[in-house]
């Protein structure tokens, strides 16, 4: 009996790990690494943004090219990493700067719109 609850316990928190609402799991980028690639699957397919970590210029995965994300204005140097979450048609993408808390939320998948800092 006490091994089907742990075995359910175990299934119930992979399930809550790997199902795709969840955002993709961010980690810090190792050592001088100069880009980071994000991934997560939206239905049958999936999304991608390639990222410079201390520019913040990014790039979204079309087909086997990348296309750049437009911004209105270059963000400044920082140190910076992209969360991707899934739903089952589409996707939303944030882009912060983990010094300074500045973010860009993805909008019509192809432009970083920058959010308004709190008073």
């Amino acid at each position: 009996m006490q091994r089907i609850i742990v075995v359910a316990g175990v299934i119930a928190a992979l399930t809550y790990l790997f199902t795709d609402s969840q955002p993709c799991q961010s980690q810090p980028p190792k050592g001088d690494q100069a880009y980071t690639v994000r991934i997560v699957r939206v239905g049958e397919t999936y999304q991608a943004i390639r990222f410079k970590n201390k520019t913040g210029e990014s790039w979204i995965a079309d087909g086997l090219k990348w296309v750049k994300l437009m911004d209105a204005a270059p963000p400044p140097a920082g140190d910076y990493d992209v969360l991707l979450v899934a739903t089952d048609r589409d996707f939303s993408a944030m882009r912060y700067d983990r010094v300074s808390g500045t973010s860009w939320l993805l909008r019509g998948g192809s432009k970083w719109a920058k959010m308004e800092e709190p008073e």
